[in-house]
């Protein structure tokens, strides 16, 4: 524990499955309900035992070393934004390709043991994934031009540093940011489930029911620029350092790697999510702050039925049996209770086209 857990690392590791897991059974059937509301309330579990230390301490040495030019984002000088786009560009590149690895070349307990991404599924991913880094370097942008042109306050580092008040002040608004992360991040993915926009936004984020990485910010630019949204929080109402917003971009850009690996025996993984992409309509949040639990939408391990929890806990509460949308785009519910039958949908738009999926992965052809 301690040290040896730093940054969400299994003793110093990189590599192992969490300690809920059991190794003797197949990945995914390990009960996770003991991980809710975990450590939630201690400070150093929640940020720095945990992958949110580790991109913390990235994205402080982004903010140090490529500081913003904000006279120049005033005046919408276009060499800042794509040098500042080129950069984001590669960070997300390279912390998702080596999430990746980690996953695809170094872990083995995969959650969909015959399925793999096809080269039209990573295409597809990678290639939106770089849209919502474009769309980060906007929202960036933005917020360096409102600052610029004076539009809002803002405390520079030296102000921030001329009292313990401020230091304080600003790094209770940083540990605040995942907890922020986490409730806004609830509340929009079940109102981009409703059936609209599930159909025509968020279904191209569940087009990959067998997820990688770069799967985590797969989206729709409609739905990236809602996602992005949680910068706003706090940093458009209070007085703080233009690092909280930085801070909460970049953690919305890069904390969803890891969790969208598909595999349970490496660095940060996420199997409460993972069930979520497996069964649709359950675990919209996380597991550390679970509104799951309190709405009755938690689902614990992958030998569950959702439709058999959700009419047992909810029908006597005269909430109705659940419903299973079934046009050509959207089918939440499984045929039958194996996970592996997963709908997929497929057709000529950008927003829908993929392949056939694979059962060795894409790198691996014979």
């Amino acid at each position: 524990m301690g040290l040896m857990n730093i940054f969400g690392l299994n003793n110093l590791s990189f590599l192992g499955a969490g300690s809920y897991v059991d190794v003797k059974l197949p990945a995914g059937r390990s009960s996770i309900e003991g991980l809710l509301w975990k450590d939630w309330m201690n400070v150093w579990k929640f940020v720095m035992e945990s992958q949110n230390g580790l991109c913390l301490l990235l994205c402080a040495a982004v903010y140090h070393f490529f500081p913003y030019d904000y006279e120049a984002a005033a005046r919408w000088d276009a060499a800042v934004f794509v040098s500042r786009l080129q950069l984001n560009v590669l960070i997300v590149w390279g912390f998702y390709s080596a999430c990746h690895v980690l996953s695809n070349f170094l872990s083995s307990r995969k959650f969909l043991p015959a399925r793999y991404p096809n080269f039209a599924d990573m295409f597809q991913m990678v290639f939106y994934c770089t849209l919502s880094a474009v769309q980060w370097t906007v929202w960036e942008y933005g917020f360096c031009h409102m600052l610029g042109r004076g539009y809002m306050p803002f405390q520079t580092d030296a102000e921030v540093l001329m009292s313990w008040e401020n230091i304080a002040w600003n790094a209770a608004l940083v540990v605040a940011v995942p907890y922020i992360r986490i409730i806004h991040f609830y509340w929009c993915h079940r109102l981009i489930h409703f059936r609209f926009m599930y159909k025509y936004i968020h279904s191209l984020h569940h087009r990959n029911s067998d997820i990688d990485p770069f799967a985590g910010v797969c989206m729709h630019p409609y739905e990236i620029l809602y996602y992005f949204t949680t910068a706003c929080w706090p940093s458009l109402y209070v007085n703080c350092s233009p690092f909280v917003w930085m801070w909460n971009l970049f953690h919305a850009m890069i904390t969803p790697a890891a969790p969208h690996s598909g595999f349970e025996d490496h660095w940060s993984t996420d199997q409460f999510h993972y069930i979520h992409h497996a069964k649709f309509e359950c675990n919209y949040g996380t597991g550390a702050i679970c509104f799951d639990k309190m709405f009755g939408t938690f689902v614990d391990k992958f030998d569950v039925n959702v439709k058999e929890q959700y009419d047992k806990e909810n029908i006597a509460k005269g909430k109705g049996q659940y419903m299973a949308v079934t046009n050509d785009v959207l089918n939440v519910l499984p045929k039958s209770n194996d996970y592996t039958l997963l709908p997929r949908t497929t057709g000529s738009s950008p927003t829908h086209w993929a392949g056939t999926p694979r059962t060795t992965a894409w790198w691996r052809r014979t």
